[in-house]
């Protein structure tokens, strides 16, 4: 299964107010794992 974007946005969406309420240091952790994520869906669509 190919990870597209709008699959991604949307489950960003989702996990948003789940990360509002944790530590500084979770949310900027989540985020950096989901950009990999994005970026190795990017790499894997060409």
């Amino acid at each position: 299964m190919k990870l597209s974007a709008k699959f991604i946005r949307a489950q960003l969406e989702l996990m948003h107010p789940l990360l509002q309420n944790r530590p500084l240091e979770f949310s900027r952790n989540s985020q950096d794992r989901l950009g990999k994520i994005m970026h190795a869906a990017k790499n894997t669509m060409w």
